[in-house]
């Protein structure tokens, strides 16, 4: 800090906050959509930050501290306001209590990276705990197809999702219970800091990525809904497969 900080990477943060704080302004005048797009817009400033400080060799304290001050809010009160503008309104004083186990989750789970993460002790391959900004991406996605819905936009939504929202839409108390649960946890979730996008990729790789390309311009809000579901799926059932695996040895070693 006595030199200054690092400009470049410092800007996208604070990017991240400003979107963030737009994305609570948006939320207030009824703008939902706009308001979970802002909170996608902070995810992207989010991974920007962290890739150029990498890059440009400018990764400090500073940097770390900043970034998770913007996440909070970002990735963290943004979303818990708007999905109980959104719906958990209707839940009264116990949906309010489930979205500020939700922000203490989050509050928690920061501290938590940023103390590993200035002792050294962050595994680059994978994070502990559901990271905070995908538990705002999964709220902030609901919103968006939640939003298709009930402007009658149905053409937009992938029929699979739409048939299954309603469960999906039922289940939002629990499911945001489960998600601060998995952030505080240590289910191992794969980490993206070291995708090597500039690797050489393989032809059927390359038509994954265009395909996938495709479905994003096409279905925007479909596919942010079910990459980030299944990614949050991901550390469940890693949990799930361990616990069975457990509960076989376990079986073998009684027959024995």
């Amino acid at each position: 800090m006595k030199k200054g900080i690092y400009v470049l990477p410092t800007i996208f943060t604070l990017g991240n906050l400003v979107v963030g704080f737009l994305s609570l302004f948006f939320a207030c005048q009824g703008k939902f959509s706009y308001a979970a797009w802002a909170i996608i817009l902070a995810g992207i400033f989010d991974l920007l930050d962290g890739r150029i400080a990498r890059l440009t060799n400018s990764v400090s304290k500073f940097g770390i501290e900043l970034d998770s001050l913007c996440d909070i809010v970002s990735f963290g009160v943004a979303p818990a306001f708007l999905i109980h503008q959104v719906i958990l309104f209707k839940y009264g004083k116990k949906g309010l209590a489930i979205l500020v186990i939700y922000v203490v989750a989050a509050g928690l789970r920061l501290a938590r990276f940023n103390t590993n993460a200035l002792q050294g002790n962050e595994d680059a391959r994978f994070f502990r705990g559901l990271p905070v900004p995908a538990a705002g991406y999964m709220l902030a996605s609901f919103v968006l197809i939640d939003d298709l819905i009930n402007n009658g936009i149905t053409k937009k939504i992938i029929p699979i999702i739409m048939n299954k929202f309603d469960i999906f839409h039922n289940l939002i108390p629990f499911i945001i219970l489960l998600i601060s649960y998995a952030m505080v946890s240590n289910i191992s979730y794969m980490s993206l800091k070291n995708l090597k996008l500039g690797k050489a990729k393989t032809f059927k790789t390359i038509t994954l990525i265009f395909i996938g390309c495709f479905l994003v311009w096409k279905f925007p809000e479909n596919m942010l809904f079910i990459v980030f579901l299944l990614y949050f799926l991901s550390g469940l059932i890693d949990v799930w497969r361990k616990l069975k695996r457990i509960s076989e040895n376990y079986k073998e070693k009684r027959k024995r």
